[in-house]
């Protein structure tokens, strides 16, 4: 027993350097990118962030696409992953923040169930429609819309999705019926508004830009704050209707809840090297993606802020969890 105490000193020292040391060693193993969403969305990102990631971690970081139920079933299995760092989700404020505002079912709580690790770029939304449809911009498309109302139909991506926010807004604010169509993911929400099978839609430019090279769609505005510097002769929806407000279009990267601290500053060092990278801010610039990064409590206090955003555009939509 007189060794008792110098034992327990020997165990707090230990103690205290578990965690750093934890972190030194980390990662030892392959670790996972989750994609809540089908392939054809936002892979090709997080392809590139992840193999930047692998880099710096010395380990690679394979991509998987778990779709289904909205984003949930990918989600989920993240959420319930053990919090040791080798399991990550890329996914849209769409999932975190959009989706609990409308769905009765939504699983998950995005302040509890996930740890905020980086906020890696913002999506360049637009307003899209066929080339095979008579309207060249957001005051055409507008009157078409009236002279026709519940027979234009737009895209989306799912219930609860940021395209089916933007839709909703813009309706309110042009005073337009046009019917709600959700798709499982952006690839088929795009492919069959390239097809003409829906009339309207509000992709992503980096999902829009191979239909967009096919000469299948059409931009006639974007769903932004201000003209992106990258596509400067594309005006905004506000230029017509200054009191269009577009919802959250982040796309950022989480980790299980109580990740370890030396591992979540692991995750996020190597991935803000990654957005620094001339290699991944060439190839986001293709898309018109803006780089944002930070760190992970910028990540969090954007997401509280998206929050209340989103529940009063929730509220003054008066739209109903479906």
């Amino acid at each position: 027993m007189r060794h008792y105490p110098a034992m327990m000193c020997l165990l707090a020292v230990l103690g205290a350097f578990s965690a750093p040391v934890f972190a030194q060693g980390f990662p030892i193993k392959p670790l996972r990118m989750v994609i809540p969403f089908p392939p054809g969305g936002i892979d090709t990102q997080a392809r590139v962030l992840a193999q930047k990631m692998a880099d710096d971690l010395g380990q690679p970081v394979v991509v998987e696409n778990r779709a289904g139920a909205n984003g949930n079933i990918g989600s989920e299995n993240v959420a319930r992953s053990a919090p040791d760092g080798y399991s990550m989700l890329f996914t849209s404020s769409s999932t975190m923040i959009i989706g609990p505002f409308v769905s009765k079912n939504a699983p998950l709580d995005p302040f509890k169930d996930f740890t905020p690790i980086l906020n890696v770029y913002e999506s360049t939304q637009t307003l899209a429609v066929p080339t095979s449809l008579p309207v060249n911009s957001v005051k055409e498309l507008v009157a078409h819309a009236r002279r026709n109302p519940g027979k234009l139909s737009y895209s989306s991506s799912g219930v609860g999705s940021w395209v089916h926010l933007t839709a909703e807004v813009f309706k309110q604010v042009s005073g337009t019926d046009i019917v709600h169509v959700p798709y499982k993911g952006t690839g088929p929400m795009v492919a069959d508004l390239a097809a003409g099978r829906v009339e309207v839609s509000f992709p992503s430019y980096a999902t829009a830009q191979n239909f967009l090279a096919a000469g299948k769609v059409k931009i006639i505005a974007l769903a932004a704050p201000a003209r992106y510097s990258g596509l400067p002769e594309i005006p905004t929806i506000g230029e017509t209707f200054p009191a269009f407000q577009r919802p959250p279009t982040w796309i950022a990267l989480f980790g299980p809840a109580a990740m370890p601290q030396p591992v979540l500053r692991r995750l996020a060092t190597a991935g803000q090297k990654a957005l620094e990278s001339a290699e991944l801010r060439s190839f986001y610039a293709k898309s018109n993606a803006v780089i944002v990064g930070g760190t992970p409590e910028d990540l969090a206090a954007t997401m509280r802020s998206d929050w209340d955003i989103t529940a009063r555009l929730v509220k003054t939509l008066g739209i109903k969890p479906e």
